[in-house]
């Protein structure tokens, strides 16, 4: 065994020879030496195994630390994208409730508007109805008195003149009666322009007077709850009711009955109230009937139909409502009855265009279509007829052949042509339908006598020939009728 332990250079000398322990210091040199190589290279290979382990660790850790900043920055991004789309979807939402908010802001203006516009022009309406009420009174008061004036002059006058001419008279024949408005069995009474009469026939006086009368009487009735500060809530509650339904009758069955029937409700809940508040209703409801023909109808004829039906239906359930409404009919246009109102000595320029029904500041052509408007109407009314045995017409197409007769019986005037016109293009085809060959006489008489007292009369040119138009039509096809456009609802 040999030791580990160093050999000292002096011991070696003390037991060695000199040259053996030369050789043996050489040998021991070259043992230290080589043992030193061996660490040498050991610890170089411990170096080297260390450096590999390093350079090993730090690429696993390089790695390791590409791998979670390659991860972190993939979260990172899916954060990011999260972010947006989180940002995305509430940018949406806040855009979607501004766009409600505006189209909620945008509907409230409107409904504010429409409420707005229709207060003005309710009370628009109420203030000239109103209006023309008063001047109507006072215009009637004056009239009456200077009337019973004239009366009394002119009975003086007939009696001296009686005195004079009694000789005379009793010696030359009397001429015939005026013939009366033919029945619907006949054809009219006249057959020459010398049988024409003028103004207004006695029969139509008298219904007119009656209606009058019955409409004084309602709204005498319906001034308790207008003028009455107690029932200003009644009065705004009812208006709205029959307002509203009127406003929103169209051209459809069933807008045309669920209206009827909102409006039958409210007339009955009238009636139910007190009578005043009844009357009150039903003088409402015929007033905006009559300003939906002068407005509605004159600028959209097809629309008097549907409010034809309306109305009938109305009046179906409440009598007294046709005989209110033919009275405003009547008055906001006289040529429904049909009558020619002629200028009285007294009257001024203001009055006489009053009482022809003329409204303040109106042309003559706004005239004109207003009053067509409204006869529109009551020629619908007329001409209407339902299948519904329940619903019985009270206003039905023998008033077409009376109104149409006396008009015939009556000089033309400047309005003639127009008035003649709305009528039969309104409620030609039903007369045609009803009376056959009785109403193809009167088409006959009309084309050949009374066609030409119409184009001698003062009538504007574009009127008569709408007429002549109208007529030559007639002829072409047949002497028939079309159906007029909207009548066929029911």
């Amino acid at each position: 065994m040999y030791s580990n332990r160093m050999v000292d250079e002096d011991e070696i000398e003390d037991y060695i020879p000199d040259q053996t322990a030369e050789r043996l210091l050489q040998i021991w040199e070259d043992v230290q030496r080589e043992r030193i190589s061996n660490i040498v290279d050991e610890r170089v290979r411990s170096l080297n195994q260390g450096m590999e382990r390093i350079h090993m660790t730090a690429e696993q850790s390089y790695n390791e630390m590409m791998r979670q900043q390659k991860e972190r920055l993939a979260r990172q991004k899916q954060e990011e994208l999260a972010f947006e789309r989180q940002c995305a979807q509430q940018i949406e939402a806040r855009m979607e409730e501004l766009a409600q908010e505006q189209n909620r802001q945008t509907r409230e203006s409107v409904l504010k508007l429409q409420r707005y516009t229709t207060k003005i022009r309710s009370q628009k309406d109420e203030a000239d109805r109103i209006q023309k009420e008063k001047q109507d009174a006072e215009a009637k008061k004056e009239r009456d008195r200077i009337a019973a004036m004239e009366e009394e002059k002119r009975k003086k006058e007939e009696e001296q003149k009686k005195k004079e001419d009694l000789q005379r008279l009793a010696a030359q024949p009397r001429d015939p009666p005026p013939s009366p408005v033919p029945p619907p069995s006949q054809p009219p009474a006249h057959s020459s322009a010398s049988s024409v009469s003028d103004e207004i026939s006695p029969q139509a006086s008298e219904e007119m007077e009656r209606r009058r009368k019955i409409l004084d009487h309602t709204r005498a009735q319906s001034q308790m709850i207008t003028s009455n500060a107690q029932f200003e809530s009644t009065k705004k509650e009812f208006y709205k009711k029959i307002h509203l339904p009127i406003q929103q009758i169209s051209g459809t069955r069933e807008q045309i009955m669920s209206r009827s029937e909102a409006l039958k409700r409210a007339i009955q809940e009238a009636k139910n109230m007190r009578e005043d508040v009844y009357m009150y209703s039903l003088n409402l409801a015929a007033s905006k009937f009559v300003d939906q023909g002068a407005m509605q109808v004159s600028s959209h004829k097809e629309s008097a139909f549907s409010l034809a039906y309306a109305i009938i239906i109305i009046a179906s359930t409440f009598p007294e409502f046709m005989d209110i409404l033919i009275a405003q009919f009547n008055a906001a246009c006289p040529f429904t009855v049909p009558h020619y109102i002629s200028r009285r000595r007294y009257q001024s320029d203001q009055e006489w265009t009053a009482a022809q029904g003329f409204k303040a500041n109106e042309t003559i052509d706004q005239y004109e279509n207003r009053m067509m408007g409204i006869l529109r109407l009551y020629a619908a009314i007329i001409q209407t007829k339902f299948g519904n045995a329940a619903i019985k017409h009270p206003f039905g197409i023998e008033k077409g052949w009376a109104w149409l007769a006396r008009i015939l019986n009556m000089k033309p005037q400047k309005m003639s042509a127009s008035m003649l016109y709305s009528f039969l293009d309104v409620a030609g085809y039903r007369l045609s339908q009803q009376y056959g060959h009785q109403f193809q006489k009167l088409m006959l008489f009309i084309m050949e006598e009374y066609f030409p007292m119409l184009m001698q009369a003062d009538s504007p040119k574009p009127q008569t020939d709408r007429v002549k138009l109208f007529l030559e039509k007639y002829q072409q096809s047949g002497a028939q009728f079309q159906v007029p456009k909207g009548s066929d609802i029911f």
